[in-house]
């Protein structure tokens, strides 16, 4: 694979204040394969705000960003606190933090010591608020997601 030099990233003034340059990564892979599309080396952000559109939005791509919180209930406060909800995860041997993030974490798909990433099949998935347009697209509640009812009263 090779590395394009020209960052994917912005460097406009304006930008740099809402992420700062990439720690690690930000490249264009170009070379064999990267040539029809937009294939982006993976990327590392530290220091980002919860204020920063990089925060604020929903990226599909290998793009991290670090943010700092206080402590558990400001790290949730945080992670409730934009438009999206597509999946979460949370790392730690404390039960109670598993139950108390199970409980109010708004997403769509949570895990617990686990990655974010590989769904099973079998099980509905889609996510909550703006990360969402309604029914699960998975599992028994595809039955939902693909049908179209119709209630009939009929007196014969």
């Amino acid at each position: 694979m090779k590395h394009n030099s020209k960052q994917c990233w912005s460097t406009s003034r304006s930008e740099k204040k809402e992420a700062g340059a990439p720690k690690i990564g930000g490249n264009r892979l170009s070379g064999d394969g990267y040539s029809k599309g937009y294939f982006l080396e993976p990327t590392i952000f530290a220091d980002v705000t919860e204020s920063m559109r990089i925060a604020q939005e929903e990226i599909f791509g290998p793009v991290l960003a670090v943010m700092r919180a206080k402590d558990f209930g400001d790290a949730m406060r945080i992670a409730n606190n934009i438009p999206f909800g597509l999946s979460a995860s949370i790392q730690t041997t404390n039960l109670s933090r598993v139950f108390e993030f199970v409980y109010s974490m708004e997403a769509g798909l949570l895990t617990v010591n686990l990655p974010s990433a590989g769904v099973e099949y079998q099980l509905p998935f889609g996510g909550s608020k703006e990360s969402s347009f309604g029914p699960k697209e998975q599992g028994p509640a595809a039955m939902e997601f693909y049908s179209d009812y119709k209630t009939i009263y009929l007196k014969y």
